[in-house]
């Protein structure tokens, strides 16, 4: 695996991990996080690879209630951005979305991994709202939060995710409360 697969690994998991939670159904996405999270991605992406993806951003329209993205141009762009990454940097890998197993696993496994993909998209949610719209968090806070993020990619349990948080909690020195506070609970 080349240094860039290698750093691209985590985003194109990413990736995956969206697209099982977009919306099929159309209709219009107003939720300002999810379009601004999936661009930094693009913009993460653009910059390992040395290539512009710009081309994948989603269009914003304005709206006099708040702006929205439309969810079948959602997952068109984000179905158009996997496959592309699959067939320049993981083309020895499975095609997603194909059906084909990667590995033969039992079913609570695969619930078991399942439910761990929604905790670690839903923290990483919860993480990028609380840095894109908490104006108030102190420098400390964001480096917490943003090394929580970079860690995301490594963890595979509840338990995992409590044990980064609290180890990274106790580096920076932030008490239970603290980390709290800053995670938004």
């Amino acid at each position: 695996m080349t240094e860039q697969s290698t750093q691209l690994k985590p985003l194109y998991g990413e990736l995956m991990g969206y697209m099982a939670q977009a919306p099929s159904n159309g209709g219009y996405l107003r939720d300002v996080g999810l379009w601004e999270q999936f661009h930094s991605v693009i913009d993460q992406i653009s910059t390992i690879a040395g290539e512009d993806y710009g081309r994948f951003k989603l269009t914003v329209y304005p709206d006099s209630d708040s702006p929205y993205v439309k969810g079948n141009e959602y997952r068109s762009r984000l179905n158009g951005l996997i496959m592309n990454l699959h067939s320049k940097y993981f083309s020895e890998e499975i095609p997603p979305f194909s059906g084909a197993p990667n590995t033969v696993v039992t079913q609570s496994q695969h619930q078991s991994q399942s439910v761990s993909v929604v905790m670690i998209m839903e923290v990483q949610s919860l993480i990028d709202k609380q840095l894109f719209t908490n104006k108030s968090l102190t420098e400390k806070e964001k480096g917490f939060l943003e090394k929580i993020k970079q860690n995301l990619p490594n963890i595979k349990t509840a338990v995992d995710l409590l044990s980064t948080i609290l180890t990274i909690g106790k580096t920076l020195n932030l008490d239970v409360s603290q980390i709290m506070k800053t995670l938004g609970l």
